[in-house]
C-alpha cells in the first residue's frame, strides 16, 4: 500500500493502516520465518495537516520521534529493536577474514539508512563538543554542516563521519568551493574547521563510539580543475592530521 507523503517500505517489512488521513496510523510488521509479526506502529498526531513528524513505538515499549521524510528510517529502527540488525562492524569483520581490503579510503557505505545514521550522530558529537567549548551552533547541512557563534566570531564546520580509519573523506564539490572560497553565508565567518569523527561502530542504525579529532582552522590546499565538459562533483580528501579531542 502506497501513501502520499510516506516512503516505501523497507524490503521485507510492510505496514497497515489503522486510522485513515489525515490522521495516520500504521501497524508495522516484519517478515519472520515467512510469517509477518507485529514489530511496532506509527502515527502522526496532526488531525488536518500533513505530517510534521511521526512517533514511533515498539512492541517492546521503545518510543521516539522520526520526521516526516524518515518513515522508512524508523520502520528500521523497529527492526533493529526487534532484533534483527544491521552490523557495519561485522561486515568489516568479515570482510577483512575473507581478504578483502578494508583501508584507509573513505569508507563509503551504500545502504543510505545506515550512511544517514553514521552521519547525523558525527554531527551531534561535532555539535555537543563545540557547545561545550561555548558556541552556539546551528545544523546547515550544505555547503557545511555547522555555522557557530561565539559572541561576534562565527565558525564554519564541516563534520564527517565514518566506520573507517578517518585518513581519506569524501567532499562534495560545494563543500570544497565554500572552503576556498570567501567564508560567507549571510554574514563572514572568521575561521573554519573539518570535524572527523572515526572508527563508528553501527548496531542496525545505532551509531555509537568512534574518535573525534579536528583540523581548525581549516583550509584545503589542493586546486579544483573544471575543465570543458568534465566537472568533478566529489573528491576523495586526504585528512591533515588532526587534534585528537579527549573522550
Amino acid at each position: 500500500m502506497a501513501t502520499k507523503g510516506v516512503p516505501t517500505n523497507p524490503p521485507g517489512m510492510r505496514r497497515r493502516q489503522t486510522a485513515p488521513t489525515p490522521s495516520q496510523a500504521y501497524e508495522i510488521e516484519l517478515s519472520v520465518a515467512d510469517a509477518w509479526v507485529l514489530v511496532g506502529y506509527s502515527q502522526h498526531p496532526e488531525a488536518a495537516e500533513p505530517a510534521v513528524y511521526w512517533t514511533f513505538t515498539s512492541v517492546q515499549g521503545a518510543t521516539w520521534t522520526e520526521r516526516a521524510n524518515e518513515h522508512l528510517f524508523g520502520m528500521l529502527q523497529l527492526m533493529e529493536e526487534y532484533g534483527t540488525s544491521i552490523t557495519v562492524k561485522a561486515q568489516t569483520e568479515a570482510a577483512k577474514a575473507n581478504g578483502l581490503p578494508v583501508g584507509d579510503g573513505p569508507g563509503r557505505e551504500n545502504n543510505p539508512l545506515v550512511r544517514d545514521a553514521v552521519e547525523r550522530y558525527a554531527v551531534d558529537q561535532a555539535k555537543k563538543w563545540l557547545e561545550d567549548q561555548d558556541w552556539v551552533c546551528e545544523p546547515i547541512g550544505a555547503p557545511f554542516d555547522l555555522r557557530c557563534t561565539k559572541g561576534d566570531q562565527e565558525l564554519h564546520a564541516e563534520v564527517k563521519g565514518t566506520t573507517g580509519k578517518g585518513k581519506v573523506v569524501e567532499l562534495t564539490k560545494n563543500e570544497v568551493f565554500h572552503n576556498q572560497g570567501p567564508c560567507t553565508w549571510g554574514t563572514g565567518c572568521d575561521e573554519q574547521a573539518l570535524f572527523v569523527v572515526s572508527g563508528i561502530t553501527v548496531t542496525g542504525l545505532m551509531a555509537s563510539g568512534g574518535k573525534m579529532g579536528y583540523a581548525w582552522p581549516w583550509k584545503i590546499t589542493g586546486t579544483v580543475l573544471c575543465d570543458g565538459d568534465l566537472v568533478p562533483t566529489r573528491f576523495d580528501y586526504r585528512v591533515p592530521e588532526l587534534t585528537v579531542v579527549a573522550s
